[in-house]
């Protein structure tokens, strides 16, 4: 489940200092998640796990690059987990 408990054990946090800017970069990778697979996510009866891991690391980079280094090629990697469940509309 992408909650903030999960993201901050993935993160290895055990304070509760930043769990708004957490909030925000998960709600930013949620977005990004939607818009890139074509449909929200409560539209999966269960998170398939390569998008739950997706969706933790873009939470994890944002994090980690809050300086602005973030990488192309580190989207590319969380494109490639969502791409099975990606609706396209023609």
């Amino acid at each position: 489940m992408f909650n903030l408990f999960t993201v901050k054990e993935h993160l290895r946090i055990t304070h509760n200092l930043e769990d708004d800017l957490l909030m925000a970069y998960m709600a930013a990778a949620q977005d990004w998640a939607e818009s890139f697979l074509g449909k929200p996510l409560a539209d999966f009866e269960t998170l398939p796990g390569t998008v739950l891991a997706g969706l933790l690391l873009h939470t994890a980079m944002l994090y980690e690059s809050r300086e602005g280094e973030f990488v192309e090629k580190n989207l590319q990697a969380i494109r490639l987990l969502y791409y099975p469940y990606r609706q396209v509309n023609v």
